[in-house]
């Protein structure tokens, strides 16, 4: 095996491990910040399409391309050369399929707050399924929210 060939063999397994990420926990035990629940009512439902890349598609496709390209094109600088536009290639159409594998259908909603009035705009996915004029609890750690239907 080529130096070249296990270079970009280890840098695309090193760039796949760091997009790894793991959940905070206390003694083992998954751990979760603390929340606050608001009440209101939902004035207005939209459906939207939300395309959620993270762009490991990129980095398989480039680490992919590259390595076909150098090793099946060309040999010397003709291989290096090869190696580089495979990987663009491949980094835009590992892009591309990502995209399409991971565009999810969701909601908008728009809801009136009953304590302050104010209006809240949350995008979630499309289950559970909602009704205009509903009542929801807001339920917020201060960096995300998400919306649930309120206990009688």
């Amino acid at each position: 095996m080529s130096k070249i060939v296990f270079c970009q063999i280890l840098l695309g397994a090193s760039l796949l491990l760091s997009a790894c990420s793991t959940a905070p926990t206390i003694d083992g035990t998954p751990a979760s910040p603390i929340a606050q629940a608001r009440s209101g009512q939902i004035e207005r439902i939209h459906t939207i399409y939300v395309k959620d890349s993270s762009g490991i598609g990129s980095i398989a496709g480039g680490v992919i391309g590259g390595i076909l390209a150098g090793n099946n094109i060309g040999k010397g600088t003709g291989s290096a050369i090869s190696s580089v536009f495979g990987a663009l290639l491949g980094g835009f159409l590992g892009n591309q399929m990502e995209r399409e594998l991971t565009q999810k259908t969701a909601q908008e909603l728009t809801i009136r707050m009953q304590d302050s009035g104010e209006r809240l705009v949350i995008v979630q996915e499309m289950l559970p399924a909602f009704q205009i004029g509903q009542k929801v609890d807001v339920i917020t750690n201060g960096q995300t929210a998400r919306v649930v239907a309120a206990q009688p």
